[in-house]
């Protein structure tokens, strides 16, 4: 299972983002979300609460402002994990435009 863990500027993430993880990830999975609303928490710190309360094998940290477009990108990244027993770490960073000028990714 995977445990979604994030970090929200309101007390609950949109159902549109809950709809489209339920859509897309294609594997058993929980959501936990920590209300960052009053700033109480660095994004680290934030996701490490996250951990505390996770039950899952795999975590996925995401911002509140993201939508998947990969239908069963759960199912893929633990099949990743299942067959690659060195790999303990993927990161994704994604945007919809990428300037020609020297950027941070």
């Amino acid at each position: 299972m995977i445990s979604i863990i994030i970090c929200c500027r309101n007390k609950q993430i949109s159902s549109e983002l809950h709809k489209n993880i339920e859509e897309t990830s294609g594997c058993r999975y929980e959501i936990i979300v920590v209300d960052n609303s009053d700033n109480k928490y660095s994004i680290f710190s934030a996701y490490n609460e996250g951990i505390g309360l996770s039950r899952g094998t795999c975590f996925c940290f995401i911002h509140d402002d993201i939508l998947f477009h990969t239908k069963n990108w759960g199912k893929e990244l633990l099949e990743i994990f299942e067959r690659n027993k060195n790999i303990g770490l993927i990161g994704v960073a994604g945007t919809k435009f990428k300037s020609k000028m020297p950027s941070a990714w």
